[in-house]
């Protein structure tokens, strides 16, 4: 799971631009999202996500209204935010030139430092005290480099706090396209939904073995940590094996739900004990079912044992894991 670090942010800026009330269906290589919203004197405008897959959109009218045409169109820009943006981007470029700067001077003193305190004293005429000459110019030079240091830590604060308005600028702006939704009614109510490339959820196994020649199979769902408003389920398939199926989406609020639990025979089991115990074990498929590839975790009698990746398995398949190792 990122985990999913990119399909995470995704997810986010998708939900931020449709408002509160959404409900996402994770499949394993996308999502469908879905938004309900009324219109204003028959027509309403809302932000598509930019990883929106083509033909995708979706609109439905609810209760006693009629779509009257819907289109797809480039946002209209925001001056407002342009200029902040503008304002922010080279701001940040200032601060990111400063902090070169100060990191030179850094350099600079760090390597007067290090010459004064190398330096061998040598007495002379012009400089009767040469050791206090050379701890003058040690604590000069110590001085000045932590001064830098001090103007570096600061920029470097400024340079983050500049970064994360200007991310939460991103999340703020509209999507590069629009839907544009003429209505019936005035205040007429439609279900908006779309697909989106970006977003997905990642199987997660939990292998509980007792030592009885079999193992507990419980699989939960690694999910994007959406906003929580936003109502998830999850299909373990891809959007295009998932046409054509009636499968019904498991409901998830959290990585902790128990989607799916199996009960399978194992073909070798090796425990192996030592400062850390770890664990071998090989099973059948008998669950009748496809198990897509994701992440596997060890318990042995409800010890912890470590993670393992795990590839797709289907029904009869043998695989043979180890945790611990």
């Amino acid at each position: 799971m990122r985990t999913l670090a990119v399909a995470f942010v995704l997810l986010v800026n998708a939900v931020h631009a449709w408002g509160g009330g959404e409900s996402a269906v994770l499949y394993l290589d996308g999502a469908r999202l879905e938004y309900q919203a009324v219109a204003r004197k028959g027509y309403l405008e809302m932000p598509l996500p930019a990883d929106m897959l083509p033909n995708s959109l979706r609109v439905s009218p609810l209760g006693a209204c009629t779509v009257l045409r819907v289109e797809e169109a480039a946002a209209p820009a925001g001056r407002k935010a342009d200029s902040a943006r503008t304002a922010l981007t080279e701001r940040r470029a200032a601060l990111s030139d400063r902090l070169a700067a100060l990191r030179a001077r850094e350099e600079i003193f760090r390597a007067a430092a290090k010459s004064q305190s190398g330096r061998a004293p040598r007495k002379t005429k012009t400089n009767p005290d040469p050791m206090e000459v050379i701890r003058k110019g040690t604590d000069f030079a110590v001085a000045r480099l932590d001064a830098a240091r001090v103007a570096s830590s600061r920029v470097e604060r400024e340079l983050a706090a500049t970064d994360e308005k200007l991310a939460a600028l991103e999340k703020r702006a509209p999507a590069g396209r629009v839907a544009r939704i003429w209505l019936s009614s005035d205040r007429g109510r439609v279900r908006i939904s779309c697909l989106v490339s970006g977003l997905r959820w990642v199987p997660r196994y939990d292998f509980r073995l007792s030592g009885d020649g079999s193992a507990r199979i419980e699989l939960r769902a690694g999910i994007p940590k959406a906003t929580p408003s936003a109502a998830l389920s999850v299909v373990p398939a891809t959007l295009a094996d998932a046409c054509g199926s009636d499968r019904a989406p498991e409901p998830v609020s959290s990585e902790l739900d128990l989607i799916a639990s199996f009960k399978v025979a194992l073909t070798m089991e090796e425990l192996v004990n030592g400062p850390v115990p770890s664990l071998s074990f090989g099973f059948a498929n008998s669950s009748g079912t496809t198990l897509p590839a994701g992440e596997a975790f060890g318990y042995w009698r409800g010890e912890y044992l470590g993670k393992s990746g795990f590839e797709t398995c289907g029904p009869g398949v043998i695989r043979s894991l180890a945790f611990g190792r």
